[in-house]
């Protein structure tokens, strides 16, 4: 009641994504005031790819090792790939422990490595150790900065069909979109990148550059 309150002494209100802004109109704010405005990122210094014409295809995460994030489905999804393909998975261990055990579980067997955390001035590096980056979230997500740093990065994206992923994803141009929550979707996803390594070129250069800060 306070907050709608004071919400009317306000002349414009800015959201990362149209699914922030749907957000604001449903919590009872006034549409019409509602402006997206994407958000800028802090471009990543710049890291060489190394080509790797006779190695797997290499998927990556980069992000919170928690269970909104679906780290767990990209892991199940390699499980289906019966060993083509490589996934590195980088994001701190000490948040959700419970959950990082699960995941070092499911990755037995598998061609999965566990990384731990990327210090931001190392970002561009992981970027280059990876071919496509992963987004399995199986929550709404506002403005995925690591989709934006990955654009930057020149690296095509997987991401779940769902709110502002959805929204910065165009499928089958800049990148693929998969059902939430979905191992085997996700495998068919990676798998159309491990049979015809050409489509992570040609995502690669229609992914749009992103906002700067500036």
């Amino acid at each position: 009641k306070a907050f709608h309150a004071l919400a009317r002494h306000v002349d414009r209100f800015l959201a990362p994504s149209n699914t922030v802004r749907e957000g604001m109109a449903a919590f009872g704010l006034p549409k019409r005031k509602i402006h997206v405005l994407p958000l800028g990122i802090e471009m990543p210094a710049h890291a060489e790819r190394k080509r790797r014409e006779h190695d797997h295809v290499v998927f990556g995460f980069i992000g919170t090792l928690a269970p909104h994030k679906g780290v767990h489905v990209a892991i199940e999804a390699m499980r289906f790939m019966k060993g083509h393909g490589r996934l590195l998975v980088f994001g701190r261990r000490d948040y959700y422990p419970d959950y990082v055990a699960r995941l070092e579980q499911l990755a037995q067997g598998l061609d999965v490595d566990l990384k731990g955390p990327v210090p931001r001035r190392d970002l561009a590096k992981a970027f280059a150790q990876i071919d496509v980056l992963v987004v399995p979230s199986i929550w709404f997500e506002n403005f995925p900065i690591v989709i934006q740093e990955a654009r930057a990065a020149g690296v095509p994206v997987v991401a779940s069909n769902l709110g502002g992923m959805a929204e910065a994803v165009r499928h089958d141009v800049d990148g693929l979109l998969f059902a939430p929550g979905d191992a085997k979707a996700l495998a068919r996803a990676f798998a159309v990148f491990v049979q015809d390594r050409a489509v992570i070129e040609r995502m690669r250069a229609a992914a749009p550059q992103p906002l700067t800060l500036d």
